[in-house]
């Protein structure tokens, strides 16, 4: 027999754990605000039952601050006394403020009293809708799926057979994570972050939250959570209002939960890939909290708000904001041991010395003299990464025919300077037969993930918010890649500050790893494995915006001054050796054009400076690792 608990508001909180059956029973008893566990329970059994539930309600601005949640796109502020405060403080400072009379909250210039609606009945309604529409292409139907209502939220229910999960140990976990995947939920800082989706609850998949039951009287709007239909979603809020408002007999309220216990008996066949999907879903950092994931969450506590329960986790510091770093380190202990994410770079040396790979999140500026590599060292990243998600590739000197020549030179370790000069000599209709195959091969080996933009655009100067518009038309993921290749460095003017920031803020937001080169006016260092007074100066004007800034210099020259840097003077056959190797990684192919270049790391998150050596084949847009020697301070 299943069972499941029971929290009845009367003067105070009663909890009891009652079997599914009596239900009827208790509501006939006492209907005010009675909620429920999200699961249920056997006997001397750990495994859990039940639905789905997803609960949209009306949001007051109370309500957003005490969540533990981000909202992508809002800004908050806090004045209290005719002061605003510099930052917003710890949960248990900030739930005074908002409880006294002078406080105010501004959201991205709006002004509202801590209780004063942010997200209204329309948003939960315009919500709810995506959610429904969204678990009807999982394949979900009408017959799976119960709808209710109070006047301050909608609650969609999903049945229990339909998910196919029933008797798992891990069904809140999984639950948690098809909420966020169907409300576009991310994970920003350890938190997680509401993007279009505003009014969802995000503690219905928790053990400890508390969900309202069918029959049941709102505790501040006074009103029966009824079941409502299609038909309410047909004419919008109004019929919700006019079905909500009314007031409901002791008998319609006892057949409002018989339905309900109908509904979840009722026995359907399993949607087809639902528990693939769910083993697919990244997981997503509870509210508040950065460390545990909904299947550790049993002794978080929940508490009832003016929809049915704020996030059960939110007596949760805020991570980031204004409080002792000892509680901080509470609440994020165990994220800050976490090894950070990183997308592998083109090199197995580079992506070592990143701390495996470019953070994820992060901005990674290439600087250096036109005509250095930057392009191509980007090319070859942005391909090796189009498998793994998607790549937006935004260029200020290349056209679209001129990438696609490029990448097809690299994919197809083609001469690019022989094919050109190939197409205008007597051979020229077998190179362009040559040329149009090896098109077919890129064209064959390239996923749906590669995004790219080109002068064609029209772009004159560079404007991260430009950028970012095209960012955000990328499929979703759970990581992304934007790289930005020919920036000038006198678009910036005297301060990048502003451009760089949106960039920085917009990659930390979206789990965006963003890769740009900049044209500086490059003088080689006299000591490339010295930090010189070029680099200070590279350092003071980016290193607070990004993860990573490397310096770009190719010579042919290159080899030599490297081998007399770890040398002392230029050794014959250390310079034999490393040019035997680079003969040996580029496959024999050794060409006219080939030539050295120096890749300093001169900034790191990882805190490693290098200076790295490499073949550069410009005709073929590659790169190939050769040695690594430390950078040092002079």
């Amino acid at each position: 027999m299943k069972t499941l608990k029971l929290y009845i508001h009367n003067a105070e909180e009663q909890v009891e754990t009652c079997e599914l059956t009596r239900i009827p029973e208790i509501l006939k008893e006492n209907n005010e605000s009675c909620f429920r566990s999200p699961f249920f329970s056997e006997e001397n059994k750990t495994d859990c039952f039940g639905p789905l539930t997803l609960t949209f309600a009306i949001r007051t601005a109370k309500d957003i601050l005490l969540e533990g949640c981000e909202y992508q796109g809002l800004e908050f502020k806090i004045e209290t006394g005719g002061k605003t405060l510099p930052a917003i403080p710890a949960y248990s400072e900030l739930q005074k403020l908002l409880d006294a009379p002078d406080t105010i909250v501004h959201i991205n210039g709006h002004v509202y009293k801590p209780n004063t609606e942010v997200f209204g009945f329309q948003q939960v309604y315009d919500d709810s809708v995506k959610c429904i529409e969204g678990l009807k292409k999982l394949g979900f139907n009408n017959e799976a799926l119960a709808l209710y209502a109070t006047p301050d939220d909608i609650t969609v229910e999903v049945n229990p057979s339909a998910l196919g999960l029933q008797g798992n140990n891990e069904l809140s976990s999984r639950y948690y994570r098809l909420i966020c995947h169907l409300a576009n939920i991310k994970e920003v800082s350890g938190k997680p972050q509401k993007t279009d989706v505003k009014t969802i609850l995000l503690n219905t998949a928790l053990p400890e939250g508390k969900i309202l039951l069918p029959g049941s009287i709102h505790p501040t709007m006074r009103r029966v959570k009824v079941g409502v239909g299609a038909s309410h979603f047909a004419y919008g809020i109004a019929a919700f209002s006019d079905t909500c408002g009314k007031k409901r007999s002791k008998e319609e309220c006892i057949q409002e939960a018989l339905n309900w216990l109908k509904f979840i008996d009722k026995e359907l066949a399993p949607v087809a890939g639902i528990r693939e999907l769910l083993d697919t879903l990244p997981h997503v950092s509870l509210p508040g909290k950065s460390n545990k994931s909904p299947a550790a969450a049993q002794n978080v506590s929940a508490k009832a708000t003016s929809a049915e329960t704020t996030a059960s986790t939110a007596s949760s510091n805020f991570i980031g904001v204004f409080q002792p770093l000892k509680a901080e380190l509470e609440d994020s202990n165990n994220l800050f041991k976490e090894i950070p994410a990183g997308v592998p770079a083109f090199s197995t040396g580079l992506d070592k010395e990143l701390g495996r790979g470019w953070s994820i999140g992060g901005l990674h500026i290439i600087l250096g003299g036109r005509e250095k590599g930057k392009a191509s060292l980007l090319l070859q990243q942005a391909i090796l990464s189009e498998n793994k998600m998607p790549v937006l590739y935004v260029s200020y000197d290349q056209c679209l025919k001129d990438f696609v020549m490029n990448s097809a030179c690299l994919t197809g370790g083609i001469n690019k300077s022989e094919m050109m000069s190939g197409l205008v000599g007597p051979n020229a209709n077998q190179v362009k037969m040559a040329l149009g195959a090896t098109i077919d091969r890129l064209q064959s080996k390239l996923s749906q993930n590669l995004f790219f933009s080109g002068n064609e655009a029209g772009r004159i100067k560079f404007e991260a918010d430009n950028i970012l518009q095209l960012a955000e038309m990328l499929p979703e993921a759970p990581h992304k890649m934007v790289v930005i290749e020919s920036v000038d460095e006198d678009d910036f003017g005297e301060n990048p500050s502003v451009q760089l920031q949106k960039l920085k803020s917009f990659a930390s937001a979206n789990n965006v790893t963003i890769l740009m080169s900049i044209h500086v006016k490059h003088t080689p260092a006299k000591r490339p494995n010295v930090l010189e007074e070029s680099d200070l100066d590279y350092l003071a004007r980016y290193q607070r915006f990004s993860d990573t800034i490397i310096d770009l210099d190719t010579e042919k020259t290159n080899l030599r001054k490297f081998v007399a840097l770890v040398k002392g003077q230029v050794d014959a056959a250390l310079v034999t050796n490393l040019e035997q190797k680079a003969l040996q990684l580029c496959g024999g192919k050794k060409l006219k054009t080939d030539t050295y270049s120096l890749l300093r790391i001169i900034h790191n998150r990882s805190g490693k400076r290098d200076l790295m050596l490499y073949l550069y084949q410009p005709d073929m847009c590659r790169f190939f690792e050769l040695a690594t020697v430390p950078l040092s301070r002079p």
